[in-house]
């Protein structure tokens, strides 16, 4: 098994560390459903007709930013939100689906597992789920440095998955396996109590 291992063990990073300006409410919201998982596959026809229903969703919430993944996906659905919104979309590279390894394997569900029951674990040319939770809190940092109290970000399930899963370690590989497409969390930063993440489910048809 090519197991390595991204330097030494990095530490988890965490959420009560961000530096925020007051309680920030940040959606993290899988993409729906897409044709492939190339930068530029765009959204089945499903997909697109699930976007009404993500639309109606936010009309009850409010948003002051929609930061999304450059993936044609992830821009697609991101999209959706913002124009209902009036607001642009601001792509960031760091929201990028997390890469398990350098080559595609057929056991790939396999090592997926394995990298969340260790944090640390990752194959070569692949990012560890520990790199992944960095990147995105990374993201989330600058979030909380910004005068947005309600900021939607549009990515993928691997890398949300990886911040749900510091916030709450018993979200894990199971949890992945749960998600749908689109699916939409909501995480509190910045206020008084310990961070936790809400689960408003997968966005119907």
């Amino acid at each position: 098994m090519a197991l390595a291992i991204d330097g030494p063990a990095r530490a988890e990073p965490q959420i009560g560390a961000l530096a925020a300006s007051g309680s920030q409410k940040v959606f993290l919201v899988r993409h729906a459903q897409a044709s492939g998982q190339d930068l530029e596959a765009p959204l089945t026809e499903q997909g697109v007709a699930s976007l009404a229903s993500l639309v109606r969703f936010f009309r009850a919430h409010r948003v002051e930013q929609v930061h999304s993944s450059p993936a044609a996906r992830s821009i697609q659905t991101a999209l959706a939100i913002a124009r209902s919104k009036n607001l642009p979309v601001l792509t960031d590279r760091r929201l990028i689906e997390r890469r398990l390894a350098r080559e595609a394997r057929s056991d790939w569900q396999d090592q997926l597992r394995l990298s969340f029951a260790d944090p640390n674990y990752s194959l070569a040319g692949g990012e560890s789920l520990v790199g992944a939770r960095h990147r995105i809190f990374a993201v989330l940092q600058d979030i909380a440095r910004s005068r947005s109290k309600a900021v939607a970000i549009v990515s993928h399930g691997n890398l949300i998955a990886a911040c749900l899963g510091a916030i709450d370690c018993a979200f894990g590989y199971d949890g992945w396996r749960a998600m749908g497409n689109p699916h939409v969390y909501a995480v509190e930063i910045g206020g008084a109590a310990p961070a936790a993440f809400v689960d408003y489910g997968i966005v119907r048809v």
